[in-house]
Formats: C-alpha cells, sequence, structure tokens
C-alpha cells in the first residue's frame, strides 16, 4: 500500500459528499513503455477511491480475498463545507461558572439531508472549559421568536425536546464542550434556524473565547459534514462577522440593588418625540477596576447620544 500526500486548492464552491461531482480517482501510468501505458483494468479507465483494501480473507474463509476498511480516518471523498451565516449566540447569564442558557441563531446554505436520509445534527462548540454536559439540555426558544415576518425564524424539526449528547472537542479537553443536537427532519437550504441550548460557563475568563464560538451541521446517518461557520458567533447582529464577536463572561454577578436605571418620559419614541434621557444611578462594583463598563439595554432599545451628550457623575456631586 502507497500513502500519497497531497496539496490541492479547494473549489470555490461548496461540494456535498455525496454530490455525483465530488468522485475521486486514480491513474497509474507506467513509464517504461513506449508509449507510456495506463495501467488499470486493460481498458485504460481510472480506478475510484474507496475506503476499502484487498486483503486476506480471515479463517474460515471461502474465497481467498476480501475487501476490509482502511478504520477511521480515511474517505473516498470529502465535502467543502457551506458557509452558515447570520450566526448568533444570546447568553442568558454572564457569570463565571453559573449555569447559563444560550439562545443559538444561524442561517443554513445548504439542504441538510435528503429523502433516504432525513435525520441531521447541529453540532456547537464552545470554548474550553465550557460544559454542556455529557447528556445535554436542547430545546426550541419561545414559540415568540418563531414568525414569519422578515427573513422568518424557524424551530429545528424536531419534537418539544430535541436529542442532545455532549462531547470534547478534542481528546485535550476535560469538559463536554461540543453539544451534537439530533433532528428528525431535513434542514432546508437557506433557512433561519434558533434553539436554546444550557451549558455551564467556564471557571475563568480569557480573550481567545471570544473568537471559540462554532457550528456545523451534519447528516447524521453518514456523518457527512454540510455546512460550517467561518467566524466565531456574533452577539450583536450590528457587529460585522469576524474575530473576537462573541460574548466574554464576567468574574462576579453585580446584586440587583447595586444597579438601577430611570428614564425622563416612558413614552415610545417616535417621529416628533425626543428620545428619553437615561439615568443610570447607581452602579457599585465589588472591587476596584479600570476596565471599560458596558451596560446593555433590551432588544428595541437603541442609543442615540454623542460623546459630548455623555455626562459623568459621581454621587457625591464632584
Amino acid at each position: 500500500i502507497y500513502y500519497v500526500e497531497l496539496e490541492v486548492n479547494n473549489p470555490t464552491t461548496a461540494l456535498k459528499k455525496d454530490d455525483v461531482l465530488n468522485t475521486w480517482s486514480l491513474t497509474v501510468v507506467h513509464n517504461g513503455y513506449t508509449p507510456s501505458q495506463i495501467m488499470g483494468s486493460g481498458s485504460g479507465e481510472d480506478f475510484n477511491l474507496s475506503t476499502k483494501e484487498l486483503t486476506f480473507c480471515p479463517a474460515p474463509r471461502d474465497k481467498l480475498f476480501c475487501l476490509s476498511s482502511f478504520g477511521t480516518g480515511y474517505a473516498d471523498a470529502l465535502p467543502v463545507l457551506g458557509k452558515l451565516t447570520d450566526f448568533f449566540i444570546a447568553p442568558s447569564h454572564y457569570g463565571i461558572g453559573e449555569t447559563n442558557t444560550l439562545s443559538i441563531f444561524f442561517m443554513t446554505e445548504q439542504e441538510v439531508g435528503s429523502l433516504s436520509n432525513v435525520e441531521t445534527e447541529v453540532w456547537v462548540d464552545a470554548p474550553s472549559g465550557f460544559d454542556f454536559g455529557q447528556y445535554c439540555s436542547a430545546s426550541p426558544l419561545d414559540e415568540l421568536y418563531y414568525i414569519p415576518e422578515g427573513r422568518g425564524t424557524s424551530p429545528l424539526p424536531t419534537g418539544e425536546l430535541i436529542p442532545c449528547i455532549g462531547a470534547p472537542t478534542s481528546v485535550n479537553e476535560l469538559t463536554f464542550n461540543r453539544a451534537k443536537l439530533s433532528t428528525t427532519g431535513r434542514l432546508l437550504r437557506q433557512t433561519f434556524y434558533g434553539f436554546q441550548v444550557t451549558v455551564v460557563n467556564a471557571a475563568s475568563y480569557v480573550r481567545t473565547q471570544l473568537d471559540d464560538w462554532r457550528l456545523w451541521t451534519y447528516v447524521k446517518t453518514t456523518s457527512n459534514g454540510v455546512d460550517g461557520a467561518y467566524e466565531t458567533a456574533r452577539v450583536n447582529e450590528r457587529v460585522a462577522a469576524g474575530p473576537d464577536t462573541s460574548w466574554g463572561m464576567y468574574l462576579q454577578s453585580m446584586p440587583a440593588q447595586n444597579f438601577g436605571v430611570s428614564f425622563s418620559t416612558s413614552r415610545p419614541t417616535t417621529d416628533g418625540i425626543a428620545p428619553a434621557n437615561i439615568t443610570i444611578l447607581p452602579i457599585i462594583v465589588s472591587f476596584p477596576t479600570t476596565k471599560a463598563i458596558r451596560v446593555t439595554a433590551p432588544a428595541g432599545y437603541e442609543w442615540d447620544f454623542e460623546q459630548v451628550d455623555f455626562r459623568l457623575q459621581r454621587v457625591d456631586g464632584r
């Protein structure tokens, strides 16, 4: 058996593993002849690559040679993954070590599954130290999320409970930082999906966590990859996709009495109505810090001020 390593440029568009165009073949040419002779079945045709080799059959045997598998790590073809877009993760808790419900959204490029293989898998990869558990908890979002307006949001094609198995992303991981969700139906192409899954946040924060969230789709019965996230999940839709755009954890939770917000008016902001002035008082932190403070408003609010409009004042008036 000969092993050859080749470096190739992938196609510029997605290509499924079972696509009829995704066929790899081998032709052997014997240069000792003039002209060169193609070594094959005698007709000059190519050999299609496969994951099996011809070996002696195990005893007892009724024939001498059998096809046996090379084992894991070998394939007769490779998929070129489509690109998942509009990939967002919104956490419910930002504290280190806290139990956290992640609301996850993504847009497929290709259909996942077929008439003969309808079951699919969605893999969510978290940074090192996050733990989905060996048997993870996943479920649909609140029904209010699933609306047809705009691009629309669809639930995963499953029942009320989504089968979910945890796994480490590599042999070096000490936690189940991969969640593998199973569906009972195909994922449609160019469709925006949403679901939620529970994770225990890592015990410490490192900046690389902002760039380590990924999502992949697979055909379950064949384990063929279909689409993947090229960049980390964003937490803010208005931030362009790219590195370091996921959410970061904080060290300690802030008690409710240590943070307060008041408004100059409770009326909706419409044409002809001036924006509301917001006073954030108090902000009491657990220990001295020189880091930036992030204030996140609920969905629907939009910050509308210039830097010169921002006023900072200590409680003692200075």
